[in-house]
């Protein structure tokens, strides 16, 4: 296990955001009465695990949680590729809005699109009368396989030779994954955020690479570890090891926070220049009530 040396700075900076929130926004809502039961709804997304350069296929959404409504789909495509239907109320480069509930839609890749790996990001915000608007990331499928490209034709795959013993599937890509106590916290629970970077890679090492992790609430984004604007860890990673990062120490969830309607934490590698994506991207959602 690995404590990052701003573990302590980043807990109090998280802390203090919390508290910002709490007192700066109408996010925020009051302590439920008991006749006054929080619920809350989001989406899962289901993508096919490969697609076709310039072939059209549909994304479609498993709706997860209570009796509330959602009330906005947001979703961020790979770039170049284009949604076709149904029309979105707002759409700016990869980014599309609408400001209803959607179950599917159809999605267009580049007829260029090259072969590799394709992510997918969204949103969904819900509303109940008893706790107002609730964000919170599309959860399911995130990511989805060109495998030939462009111009390509598939070739014959010779069958693997029995071995009489499991053969391990070959390295993919780097993991990542965090891990949280729990979804939703209240007053005296435990809180604490890991990140486990998985480099399954048996001959590569990756030195001095970027390692993001960020802090979403209501929209806006703080990237450790100074939560700022633009912050990144950096740190090696050898090959076939796993490695776990205590990013914000344990502490018991305070009083006086209110309850909240969203918030996520993201964590992924990029490469040296911080310009291409390197692993899976982690993610984890959660709230507070009080």
């Amino acid at each position: 296990m690995i404590k990052p040396e701003a573990g302590s700075f980043a807990f109090c900076v998280l802390i203090s955001l919390f508290i910002l929130f709490a007192g700066s926004t109408g996010a925020m809502t009051p302590t439920p009465t008991p006749s006054c039961i929080p619920e809350w709804c989001w989406l899962d997304r289901d993508l096919p695990e490969t697609a076709v350069p310039g072939e059209a296929f549909t994304v479609r959404f498993n709706i997860q949680g209570g009796t509330a409504s959602i009330t906005m789909v947001s979703e961020t495509v790979p770039e170049g590729w284009e949604i076709l239907s149904p029309e979105p109320d707002y759409h700016s480069g990869i980014q599309y809005e609408w400001y209803y509930w959607i179950t599917e839609y159809t999605i267009l890749p580049p007829a260029d699109a090259e072969a590799g790996t394709y992510y997918f990001f969204g949103e969904t915000q819900s509303y109940h009368w008893c706790n107002g608007n609730f964000w919170r990331s599309i959860g399911g499928d995130f990511t989805l396989e060109i495998l030939n490209g462009p111009d390509l034709t598939p070739t014959a795959t010779p069958s693997p030779t029995p071995t009489g013993e499991n053969t391990p599937l070959p390295c993919q890509v780097m993991t990542v994954d965090i891990e949280m106590p729990a979804e939703i916290f209240y007053p005296g629970d435990p809180f604490y955020c890991h990140v486990t970077v998985d480099n399954c890679y048996p001959d590569d090492s990756f030195p001095d690479t970027p390692l993001f992790f960020i802090l979403e609430i209501y929209g806006r984004f703080f990237m450790g570890p100074g939560f700022g604007e633009y912050d990144f860890y950096e740190y090696d990673f050898p090959a076939q090891q796993m490695q776990t990062f205590v990013m914000i120490p344990e502490f018991s969830w305070p009083t006086g926070l209110g309850s909240s309607g969203h918030a996520c934490f993201y964590s992924a590698l990029t490469t040296p220049d911080r310009n291409t994506l390197i692993s899976s991207v982690g993610y984890k959602s959660f709230r507070w009530i009080e």
